[in-house]
Formats: C-alpha cells, structure tokens, sequence
C-alpha cells in the first residue's frame, strides 16, 4: 500500500494513503464520462494514479485541499522537537504597526 509521506510548517510528518487522491481523481473524470464509460474511466484513472508516484503528488498539491484529506490522514510523529534557531529566518515575515 502507498502512502503520500508530508511535512507540515511544523515539522510533524503526516502519511495519506494513495488511494485517497487516486479515488479523488479517478471520481472527478469518471464524473465527467458519459453514463456508458464510467466504469471503465474510474477504473483507468485509479489504476494509472497508483502506479504514478509524481501525478498522485500533482492531483493532491493542485486539486485537493486538508480538508479533503484530513480523516485519512496519519500522523507519524507526535513530540517534533522544532528548531526555530534554523527556522525563524526561513519563514514568511512582515511588519506589522500596533497602536
């Protein structure tokens, strides 16, 4: 079984199974099929995401959001030990004025 390994901001790595976002995405073209060819759309497109590391990456970084995700998803690690000496500089800053 694949899983799609992730690392958050905070550092804690998070596991979806890659059925979820070949399910997604063979249910999104399947849709769009006419009523005759859904089987075999659905069928297609889940057996070629499974088999393709890099597109089941792009389904689920351009079509999917957490939320689409988030009751399958895994948590690896739970005590992460962030190291915001490393960081602090690489995050997005702004300025902000408090009156």
């Amino acid at each position: 079984m694949k899983f799609i390994k992730i690392e958050m901001l905070d550092k804690s790595v998070w596991e979806i199974p890659a059925r979820i976002v070949a399910l997604h995405k063979a249910t999104y073209y399947a849709d769009k099929a006419n009523s005759g060819e859904r089987n075999v759309v659905f069928a297609k497109e889940f057996e070629f995401m499974l088999e393709d590391d890099d597109e089941i990456i792009d389904w689920l970084q351009n079509n999917m959001d957490w939320s689409d995700i988030k009751s399958e998803a895994h948590k690896v690690t739970d005590n992460v030990d962030v190291d915001y000496e490393d960081d602090f500089c690489n995050r997005e800053m702004e300025v902000v004025d408090r009156k």
